[in-house]
C-alpha cells in the first residue's frame, strides 16, 4: 500500500532491495523459471515486469496499461511467457510478456479482483466483485463453470481463490459468512456450467475469509481474513498440533457472528473503506 515492492532475505529477514511504484501494489507474481523476474498489478492500471538483476531504479516493462486498477497477476507455471490478470473494470485477461500492451485474450467476466492458473497452466479460476468463482479453459473466453452455495457471499472485502487437490480438481474461496468453501471441478464430459453446492465447507474463522493458498507439495491449505489469524488446513494430522478446544480456551477475544458484523456495517455512518483505498499502512488494533 506504500507504492513499493520490498525484497527480503529469508535468512537474515532484512530487506535487500526496494522497487518503487507510482501507486499502491495489489498483486505480485514471481516467474516460475527465472526467479529474478517478477510482475506486479498496480492501482494505476498497469501490469509491470521487473528484473532484479537490473538496478532498482531501472524502468520496468509495462505489460499492460489501462485507466482502471489491476488487482492481481499470475505467471503461467508451464508457459511463463503468459500472464493472467484481473482488472477492476475490464475483468480477466491473458497477456504475453513478449507482446507488451496487447491483450491476447479477454475472458467474459465482469469487474474482477483475482485470477490464477492451475498447476498445468490449462485452466484459470477467477473471482469477480459480488459474484462467485468462475472457471475458464485458457484458450476459450467462455466460462466452463461457475461455483456457488447457499450462504456463500462475496461483497464486503477483496478476496482471492485458488485451485487445490492432488490434480487441482478443487476450487477454494473465502466468504463473507466467515467460512471457506471448496467445490469440485466437473470432470471432463460432465455437461454442467453451474455448481450450486459446495463439496465441503470449512468452518472456524471468526471473521470474513479473504485469502486462500494451496501448497501442492505438502497438501496444505492456508486461509486468512479480517481477523489476525492464519489457519492451516490438512487432510493429515500435523506434528505438534494443539487441540482446537485448547486454543479457543486461551483466546480472550470476543467472537463476533456474521450478523453482528453486518449490523456494525449498517449502523455505521461511513461506508466500508478498505486500507487499500485509503493507502493506509497502519496496523489495526
Amino acid at each position: 500500500n506504500d507504492e513499493q515492492v520490498i525484497v527480503h532475505d529469508l535468512q537474515t529477514k532484512q530487506p535487500l532491495d526496494y522497487f518503487l511504484h507510482e501507486e499502491p501494489v495489489y498483486g505480485l507474481s514471481v516467474h516460475p523459471e527465472t526467479g529474478n523476474l517478477f510482475s506486479t498489478a498496480c492501482n494505476d492500471g498497469r501490469i509491470l515486469l521487473f528484473d532484479m538483476r537490473q538496478p532498482a531504479d531501472a524502468e520496468a516493462v509495462m505489460v499492460a496499461g489501462y485507466s482502471y486498477a489491476f488487482h492481481s497477476v499470475h505467471f503461467n507455471p508451464v508457459e511463463p511467457r503468459l500472464l493472467v490478470a484481473a482488472n477492476q473494470k475490464l475483468g480477466i485477461g491473458l497477456w504475453d510478456m513478449r507482446k507488451p500492451r496487447t491483450i491476447v485474450l479477454k475472458y467474459e467476466s465482469r469487474t474482477s479482483m483475482y485470477a490464477r492458473f492451475n498447476g498445468a497452466g490449462t485452466q484459470i479460476v477467477g473471482l469477480r466483485r459480488r459474484l462467485p468463482p468462475i472457471l475458464f479453459n485458457i484458450a476459450s473466453p467462455i466460462h466452463t463453470c461457475e461455483f456457488d452455495n447457499p450462504g456463500y457471499y462475496n461483497s464486503c472485502t477483496m478476496k482471492s481463490c485458488t485451485f487445490g487437490g492432488p490434480n487441482d480438481q478443487y476450487i477454494f474461496s473465502g466468504s463473507d459468512d466467515f467460512n471457506l468453501y471448496m467445490w469440485k471441478i466437473p470432470e471432463e464430459g460432465e455437461e454442467t456450467s453451474w455448481q450450486d453446492r459446495a463439496h465441503m465447507v470449512l468452518t472456524g474463522h471468526r471473521s470474513i475469509v479473504n485469502q486462500v493458498r494451496y501448497n501442492p507439495q505438502r497438501f496444505l491449505l492456508a486461509s486468512s481474513g479480517v481477523e489476525k489469524i492464519v489457519k492451516v488446513w490438512s487432510p493429515l494430522s500435523l506434528p505438534n498440533q494443539r487441540p482446537t478446544e485448547e486454543l479457543e480456551r486461551q483466546s480472550e477475544r470476543r467472537v463476533y457472528t456474521h450478523n453482528d458484523y453486518i449490523g456494525l456495517v449498517l449502523s455505521s455512518d461511513s461506508p466500508i473503506r478498505e486500507e487499500r483505498m485509503t493507502q493506509s499502512t497502519s496496523e489495526n488494533p
